[in-house]
C-alpha cells in the first residue's frame, strides 16, 4: 500500500513549476480503470494532461458526493506520475452513449427493462454477440430464505436456494451520467425493510460497471445478484489466492450438488470456445453457477451468535466483463487486479523537478506472470520480488527493474538463495512452472 506521503515524495522528484493543478497518480496494475478525487467546486477541469496523453475529465455525484473521474493514464500504471488538471484543451472523446433503456460505448450495447434490470449485452462489432440468455433478466438482486440448521453465522444450507424471490420492480430508474468519460443509469429498488440504489455505467473501468449501495435490514435473509449467461459450460473457473479450480456448473453426482456454493476471490470465469463472461467482485467471496446463470452473493443477516450482525448501510462495487477467446488470453486476472487496485492520488504544489516519467520500479511482460509483491529481505539490503503464474502453464519470462542489477537468485519463501539465474541485458531470466509461486532475491 502506497501512502499520500510517499506518493508526494516520490512525485516531488517531478517537475510540476508550469502545472496550474498538478496531481500525483499511482495505480498498481496493468490495465487503466477509473480515477475518482473528491471535487466541490461546480466549475471542473476538462482534461488531464499526463505523460503524452491529453485524457477528459467528468465532474460527477457518487454515493459519496461530487467528484471528478478520468481514465487512469498509461504512464501512472505501475509507477507515480504526475498529471495536470486544466480548464481548456481539446480532447478525444471516447465513443459514449445514454439513452432511456440503453448504454454504449465502442465494445458492448447494454439494454434495460422498464425497471432497470438488463435484458441484453451484446458485441458491437461485425457480428454481434449476446451475451444474455434470451427472454431472461440479468443483474436481477435475489431475496433468498436464510435458516440454516446449525451455525447460523457460518453455515448455508443448500436448501435455501430453493426459495429465491425476483426483485424485479424498482421505485425507479433513469440515467444519470452522459459524460466524456463515462455513461450511467441510476436503479432504486425497496423490498422488505431494506433498499438498493446501484449506479450502473460504461466507462474507464474494464467491462459493464456496478457501484452499489444497499441499506440492509432483513432478518435471516441472503441477498444474491443473477446473471444468466448464453455460454454452453459445464465448468466454471474460480480465482483463488495464487492459481484458480474448476467447479461444475450442473448437480448430476451428490458431490457436485453438495458443492452448490463455491468461494473464489476476485473473480470468476464463465466461457466456451468463442466467447465467455468474467464476474470480478471487489470482496464478496461466495458465488454459485447452475446451467449458465451466473450468481454472486452480496449479503446475510444471520441472528447468532450476534443479532445486529451486517445491519446498516453497505457499499460495493462488482464488475461484469465480456470477453472473446478463452479468458486466459483475455486479460481477465489483469482486470481483477485493475478493479481491485484503488487509483492512489495526491494533490503536488509548483515545484522544479525532472522532466519526464518514472520508470516503472519492477515488471514482468509475460501475461502468465503476477508480481505480488516487492519489499527489503530481512536480512540483508537485498530485494525481494514474489511472483506467481496465474494461468496454469509453463515457460520462461524476464523481470525487469529500474535499478541495475548486479546478481540475481531463486529463493524460497524464508528468502534463503537456492541457485543464482542469468542477466541478460539487464534483465533476469527465470522458468516458471503452472501456479508456482516464485521468491526471487535481487542484489541492485
Amino acid at each position: 500500500m502506497l501512502d499520500n506521503a510517499a506518493l508526494k515524495d516520490i512525485a516531488s522528484k517531478l517537475d510540476t513549476s508550469r502545472m496550474s493543478r498538478a496531481v500525483a497518480l499511482f495505480q498498481n496494475s496493468t490495465v487503466p480503470s477509473q480515477v475518482e478525487i473528491p471535487w466541490k467546486d461546480e466549475k471542473a477541469p476538462v482534461a488531464i494532461r499526463c505523460g503524452d496523453e491529453c485524457l477528459p475529465v467528468q465532474r460527477v455525484v457518487n454515493f459519496d458526493g461530487p467528484c471528478i473521474i478520468f481514465r487512469t493514464p498509461e504512464c501512472a500504471l505501475g509507477t507515480v506520475a504526475v498529471g495536470d488538471l486544466v480548464y481548456d484543451a481539446t480532447v478525444q472523446r471516447p465513443r459514449l452513449k445514454a439513452a432511456a433503456r440503453r448504454l454504449e460505448n465502442d465494445e458492448w450495447s447494454v439494454r434495460f427493462d422498464q425497471y432497470g434490470n438488463i435484458t441484453s449485452i451484446q458485441s458491437l462489432d461485425d457480428r454481434p454477440i449476446e451475451f444474455i440468455q434470451p427472454g431472461r433478466l440479468a443483474n436481477l438482486f435475489q431475496l433468498l430464505d436464510d435458516k440454516p440448521l446449525y451455525w447460523s453465522a457460518w453455515d448455508v444450507d443448500a436448501f435455501a436456494f430453493e426459495t429465491a424471490q425476483d426483485l424485479v420492480q424498482s421505485e425507479s430508474f433513469e440515467v444519470v451520467e452522459r459524460g466524456p468519460v463515462r455513461v450511467a443509469v441510476e436503479v432504486v429498488k425497496r423490498f422488505s425493510n431494506s433498499s438498493i440504489r446501484q449506479r450502473i455505467s460504461l466507462g474507464p473501468t474494464p467491462g459493464i460497471r456496478f457501484d452499489t449501495e444497499v441499506d440492509w435490514r432483513e432478518e435471516d435473509k441472503m441477498l444474491k445478484v443473477a446473471f444468466p449467461i448464453q455460454v454452453n459450460a459445464n465448468k466454471a473457473t474460480y480465482e483463488i489466492q495464487f492459481g484458480h479450480v474448476e467447479r461444475p456448473t450442473h448437480v448430476n453426482t451428490t458431490w457436485d450438488l453438495a458443492r452448490f456454493e463455491v468461494p473464489a476471490q476476485k473473480w470468476v470465469d464463465l466461457g466456451e470456445g468463442g466467447h465467455g463472461v468474467a464476474l470480478i467482485n471487489q470482496g464478496k467471496y461466495g458465488h454459485d453457477v447452475r446451467n449458465g446463470v451466473m450468481r454472486l452473493s452480496l449479503l446475510r443477516s444471520p441472528k447468532a451468535p450476534d443479532p445486529t450482525c451486517d445491519m446498516g448501510v453497505h457499499r460495493f462495487t462488482y464488475v461484469l466483463l465480456p470477453h472473446y477467446e478463452h479468458f486466459q488470453h483475455m486479460n481477465i486476472v489483469a482486470s481483477a487486479y485493475a478493479v481491485n487496485a484503488p487509483v492512489h492520488w495526491a494533490w503536488l504544489g509548483r515545484r522544479s523537478g525532472e522532466s519526464g516519467m518514472l520508470p516503472v520500479f519492477i515488471s514482468s511482460e509475460d501475461r502468465n506472470v503476477i508480481v505480488e509483491a516487492v519489499k527489503k529481505a530481512e536480512a540483508s539490503n537485498k530485494l525481494v520480488v514474489r511472483l506467481y503464474e496465474c494461468h496454469n502453464s509453463r515457460g520462461s519470462a524476464d523481470l525487469a527493474c529500474s535499478k541495475r542489477v548486479r546478481r540475481a537468485w531463486l529463493a524460497d519463501l524464508r528468502e534463503k538463495p537456492l541457485k543464482q539465474l542469468e542477466i541478460i541485458d539487464g534483465l533476469v531470466r527465470f522458468d516458471y512452472k503452472p501456479f508456482e509461486i516464485l521468491t526471487i532475491l535481487l542484489e541492485v
